[in-house]
């Protein structure tokens, strides 16, 4: 199918019409060229292009859903495309027998900055969540759609983009580079590195098996087929380490090589063989071999083990991007977290009320909330002309708060100079420990990190040890240099610094 896009004036480098049409093979190059135009022109568009033909030969690729908008003169001003990540049913239509019971699929849409706000990124990835829609088929199937974005103010058009097709932020993801000189190998002495090529299709197999326990249990993963594997091996510039104890398999790394630079995609380490530096090794051995000018890679922000290993070997933070994901047929509800609106302030004073009463009367029954307290706390209005305050909503409902003050904000109580402020988390009783205050905190220090600020400050009562341990496992850490001591209640400090 082909959908025009007209435009109603402005200058147009793609003429005064574009077509969206199906991607074919004869757009490659073009579509290669499109991806440096676009990065050249808006640097928060992803640098696809050197990545595009491995994927379109990929298993994975969902070539139908793949389009490009094309002008009058043939140049393209836009280009979607989707990978499959994981299936819930066989090409039989029977139920999978493995699998996390769903299907899934990464998705990426990108157009050229004089073409937006025209309709074309909605014509672009129309296919895909028609797609969606057709795989859920009664709603029994749960399927996602799932798509990257910078976290940058440079990016926000394309979160609002998103946001408004009704994709919500689910994770984010941290892009490390690395520009030092490679690493001495220290592997344990029974450890064996071993590099795999085109020769050593027979090991595909083994390596599925164990990507797949690898990763089993792991958040934002799915099964890796043996065909992907030996596609990966036969690939140009692919680097394949297979790491052993003895006959035994421990782990795994996979990178390509890009010009001069060393992709690493995939780390991977049995849950047995780890804390063994086996994962240090692989990548000791990916430098030292491939010896880049540069490498980079990418890990979930959670992952706090990954991060200190690659940080040990001299990887550095260089970008950071939210994971966004559409879903349709899935039992969870949809939770969307954003700013309070003045319509909210009367359910938000008394989810605050009903939290603070019904924490402290289950938790620290000496304590009253009175009064006065509880008018402080229903004065949502007024926190909202000096505070970002953020509401998360449950299918139109809101069931959870929290304020962030700026710097210099008027009842700013943060010690560490530049420090944000942050206060009044709560979440209605009833839902609580389901993992909504860890979406109102993943947003609110987004935020904070949007400002530019060097920490985030808050207090806790001193006695409520459950609401502490959630803040340390976050990161952050006592620091008795804010504690406050009034009349009626103390409070320890706490700071969580970027």
């Amino acid at each position: 199918m082909r959908t025009a896009a007209r435009d109603s004036g402005g200058r147009d480098p793609g003429g005064a019409a574009a077509v969206v049409r199906p991607f074919a093979p004869r757009d490659l190059e073009r579509a290669a060229a499109f991806g440096e135009r676009a990065r050249a022109e808006d640097e928060s568009v992803e640098p696809f292009s050197q990545a595009l033909a491995a994927l379109v030969r990929g298993p994975r690729a969902l070539l139908p859903l793949w389009r490009v908008a094309e002008g009058e003169d043939g140049t393209l001003s836009g280009v979607a495309f989707a990978a499959l990540r994981e299936q819930a049913i066989d090409s039989s239509g029977a139920a999978a027998t493995s699998g996390r019971g769903r299907t899934s699929a990464e998705l990426y849409v990108a157009v050229l900055p004089s073409r937006r706000r025209r309709g074309l990124g909605r014509a672009l990835i129309a296919p895909a969540l028609e797609w969606a829609k057709g795989q859920a088929g009664d709603g029994q199937v749960p399927v996602a759609l799932r798509a990257r974005v910078r976290d940058a103010p440079a990016a926000a058009g394309g979160q609002r983009f998103l946001r408004a097709l009704g994709f919500r932020p689910v994770s984010a993801q941290l892009s490390l580079t690395w520009a030092g000189r490679p690493p001495p190998i220290r592997p344990e002495a029974p450890l064996a590195l071993r590099l795999l090529d085109a020769r050593d299709l027979a090991f595909a197999a083994d390596l599925g098996r164990l990507a797949n326990d690898a990763w089993a249990g792991a958040p934002d993963v799915f099964e890796t087929p043996a065909d992907d594997l030996s596609l990966a091996l036969a690939e140009p510039g692919r680097l394949v380490l297979l790491a052993r104890f003895g006959d035994e398999a421990a782990g795994y790394l996979s990178a390509v090589r890009r010009g001069s630079a060393l992709a690493i995609e995939e780390v991977a380490v049995l849950p047995g063989m780890r804390r063994r530096g086996v994962g240090r090794a692989l990548v000791e051995r990916a430098l030292s071999d491939a010896r880049p000018a540069s490498a980079l890679l990418a890990v979930d922000e959670a992952n706090r083990a990954a991060r200190a290993l690659y940080g040990s070997l001299g990887f550095v933070r260089s970008d950071r991007r939210l994971v966004f994901e559409w879903t349709l047929g899935d039992a969870r509800p949809m939770l969307l977290v954003r700013e309070a609106r003045a319509e909210d302030d009367a359910s938000i004073g008394e989810l605050l009320v009903d939290g603070y009463v019904t924490a402290y009367a289950r938790k620290m029954p000496h304590v009253v909330v009175d009064e006065a307290r509880k008018s402080d706390l229903r004065a949502v209005a007024e926190k909202r002309r000096i505070a970002t305050v953020l509401v998360a909503e449950l299918d139109g409902r809101v069931i959870g708060t929290v304020a962030l003050f700026k710097p210099g904000a008027p009842t700013n109580e943060a010690w560490l100079p530049g420090a944000a402020d942050l206060r009044h988390l709560a979440v209605e009783p009833a839902l609580q420990g389901r993992g909504y205050s860890k979406a109102l905190l993943d947003e609110a220090e987004r935020i904070a990190r949007g400002w530019g600020v060097p920490a985030i400050c808050l207090h806790v009562r001193r006695g409520n040890e459950g609401v502490a341990r959630l803040y340390r496992s976050r990161g952050y850490v006592r620091d008795p240099r804010g504690d406050l001591d009034y009349p009626t209640v103390s409070l320890a400090a706490y700071a969580l610094r970027f």
